[in-house]
């Protein structure tokens, strides 16, 4: 019953979830410091060796859609294996109605070798859909 009551009061705008912790001395400057942020977290899984030939690689990514941490939208894709690096560019969903100061974005799983292709180009993955939501708010 629990779990039904928080889908209805999620569907109904409300707030399940949020991070807040009952020590105010610690929560005022992390309340600060998180209220213009957006936090995404990615991955992606590669077929084992065992596999069959061609099976994708499966990229995904999650992060709230409200100011609060607690209403979270996610994408997932097949990508083949020449292609490697994490999508949604366009199939993400528009942000909140303010843009966040600031995005962190945790990565799991990438090697020292592939670190530096991975900050070139999914910086700008993440970057490119806010760009896009500014001139359209313009």
């Amino acid at each position: 019953l629990g779990n039904f009551i928080m889908k209805v009061n999620l569907k109904c705008d409300g707030i399940n979830h949020s991070a807040r912790d009952s020590v105010s001395h610690f929560t005022e400057p992390l309340q600060a410091k998180l209220k213009d942020m957006m936090i995404l977290g990615a991955d992606v899984t590669h077929p084992s060796l065992a596999s069959i030939e061609g099976c994708p690689s499966i990229a995904a990514i999650v992060g709230p859609v409200d100011n609060h941490s607690g209403r979270f939208l996610g994408s997932m894709r097949l990508q083949n294996q020449e292609r490697k690096d994490r999508e949604p560019k366009n199939g993400a969903s528009k942000p909140r109605s303010e843009l966040p100061a600031r995005i962190l974005s945790y990565r799991d799983r990438v090697s020292e070798g592939y670190f530096g292709k991975v900050v070139r180009d999914e910086v700008s993955a993440i970057q490119s859909p806010f760009g896009d939501f500014k001139t359209e708010k313009k």
